[in-house]
Order: C-alpha cells, then structure tokens, then sequence
C-alpha cells in the first residue's frame, strides 16, 4: 500500500489522531517581528487600517493560549506579521509554552534569520514550518523578495533539513512530515513549478497558493506586475490546485475551505480579534478584544463568526478555498462585520 503523507498540524492529522474533527482547532498569532524582506507579494506590510493598541506581552500571549486550550483548541498558528525567525525572543517563549500545553505549532517562514539554536529549539518544540520559497533563481528570488539572498537561504534551508532529518513518523500507512515548501505563485515564477517540486524531498509537503489582493497587491500597478488579469489570476488558482499536495492550502478541510479560518480563530498584535484568518487585520475595527473576553465568550463568538461566514458562501459562493483570495466575497465578509458591529 502507498504511504500518503501529510504535515503534522493538518485537519486530516487531526481527524486521523482524535478520530474526529472539532471546529475549534487552530488559534492564529500575529507577533510585531521586523522582516528585512520587501515581497511584492506581502499581505501584512505593517498598515492594518486601523489603529493599533498596546502591543501585547508575552504573558498575554500565553494567557490566550490558556484561555483558547479551555475551548479545544490544540494548534497555534504564525503567519505573521514580520518574519519569526527575525523575531525569535518574541516568539520564542510562547511557542515554547504552547508545547508545554501540547499544542503543535505550523510557523510560516523564510528562514532568512535561522541559526542552528533557533533550528534545535523548533525541533524539542513541536513546531511544523512551512518556508515560503518563490524561485530557485538567485535573480528572480532577489526580485520578488526585494533583496533577498537566495544563497543565504539555501544554506539555512540546509540547516533545517539536518535538524529535521529524524522527525517524520509513521502512522499505519501515514507518512507524518514537520516541513514543507510555500510558493507564491505569479507569473514571473510559474515556470519554475516543477522545478521547485523536484527540490522538494519525500519527507517535505509542497503547498501552492496563488496570492491575495492585500497589503502591496492592492496596488493595481504591483497587481498586475504579478497577476495581470481576472484570466491570468484563473490560470494561477488552477496551478496552485493541481500542484500543491494538499490540493490548495496548507491546511484545506473537507469542505474545501481553509481550516485556519473554517476551524480556526485569530488575534492581532494587540489582541484585537481577526476573522476569518490573522492576514484580515482590518476586520479588528469591529470585533472585540481577545483579552476582553472569557474563554465561553469568546467561542459564541467564534461560532458566531464561522455560522455569517457559511451563510455568506450559501448565499453568494465562494471561487476559492481562501475566503481571504476571494476578494468579492471578502469585502462582503468586512462589510457584515462592520454593520454587525460584533
């Protein structure tokens, strides 16, 4: 029989450790770390549209943990806002206090600041990362990145991949593997597909998405650099679907949405709630604070949330399994939100 492989942290992980899947699994963090990056593509290049309050510490940061463990959740999630590894010391502790409460953690990654330390410690901590790689072209990495050092990351990626060359496990005739490979893809990097996918070894997942219109790309100009029309964005969703392992997203459910947001819940910065994922940072306008909140209010919201999201898909569908990517249905969501004033 084949070996199917999966990352660990993913709703089919879940589903195959616990038997079922609950609709509370993930809690996405957004953390104030710098990234010496300036991707074209970049959805959280710092502005939010709102004002932002008082940073929150690290023991508010694992006060949420406590407090989102109490409703079942068993995942945390760093996508953003700046590069993690740039951002160890903030990171650090409450990924470490995430473990010692037996969550996993998925960091979303460049690995442009990993040292050897950095890499031991993700390895004792649990921590499944997915390292954004665009290009394989020193050029064409140095361009879409706004500077990066391809070089610099391949020797990092060396790093991980030596730390981590022990931590895929069998389970029946599951293969569970803690790294994967992210690409944006654009038009500028679409050729490189299979190539990418041939760096990518058998103890990795390679996920494909096509970008999303926020932060730089809603520039029109930078828009149409990467995207170029409603046909080029239509052939750029469908390479994502037919390369990436898991058919899309990292992490898609069986309803073929992301389980960070359709199982899923997010806070930014300051605390201030997100929906449906922690890339809507706008959505903060109207929603509450996270530390205002009981663990029991704070699932009604969350259940709240995700039964507007799923009458806003019957109502109007949906074209992506991001509701972040479809950018009608987005805006829909915002505008519910704001006159919900939830």
């Amino acid at each position: 029989m084949e070996t199917e492989k999966m990352f660990k942290g993913s709703p089919k992980y879940f589903e195959l450790t616990a038997g079922e899947i609950s609709n509370e699994i993930y809690h996405s963090m957004n953390f104030p770390t710098r990234c010496g990056f300036k991707c074209i593509k970049c959805a959280l290049p710092g502005s939010c549209g709102r004002a932002v309050g008082n940073l929150l510490t690290t023991d508010q940061n694992i006060e949420i943990l406590n407090k989102v463990k109490k409703i079942g959740k068993r995942a945390l999630v760093i996508m953003g806002l700046g590069e993690p590894t740039a951002g160890f010391s903030l990171v650090k502790p409450v990924i470490k206090a995430a473990n010692d409460r037996e969550f996993i953690t998925i960091m979303f990654t460049t690995l442009y600041d990993l040292d050897i330390s950095q890499a031991e410690f993700y390895q004792d901590n649990n921590v499944t990362l997915f390292i954004s790689l665009d290009s394989l072209d020193k050029n064409m990495y140095r361009s879409l990145t706004g500077g990066g050092d391809l070089k610099h990351v391949r020797r990092n990626i060396d790093v991980i991949r030596s730390v981590y060359r022990n931590t895929p496990e069998k389970i029946g005739d599951q293969k569970i593997v803690r790294m994967g490979f992210n690409v944006t893809l654009c038009r500028q990097n679409k050729d490189e597909i299979n190539l990418i996918r041939d760096f990518t070894t058998e103890d990795e997942i390679f996920v494909v998405n096509p970008p999303m219109k926020l932060g730089r790309l809603e520039n029109l100009a930078a828009w149409k650099m990467l995207v170029g029309d409603d046909e080029g964005y239509e052939e750029l969703k469908n390479l994502a679907r037919l390369h990436s392992d898991t058919g899309g997203q990292s992490s898609l459910t069986k309803k073929r949405i992301c389980g960070y947001c359709d199982l899923g819940t997010a806070n930014d910065i300051d605390g201030q709630i997100l929906f449906p994922c922690s890339y809507a940072r706008k959505s903060g306008l109207w929603l509450p604070n996270i530390m205002d909140l009981t663990s029991t209010q704070f699932l009604k919201l969350s259940q709240k949330l995700k039964v507007l999201m799923h009458q806003l898909i019957q109502t109007f569908g949906i074209t992506s399994s991001c509701p972040v990517r479809d950018e009608a249905f987005f805006q829909t969501l915002m505008k519910r939100l704001k006159e919900l004033k939830l």
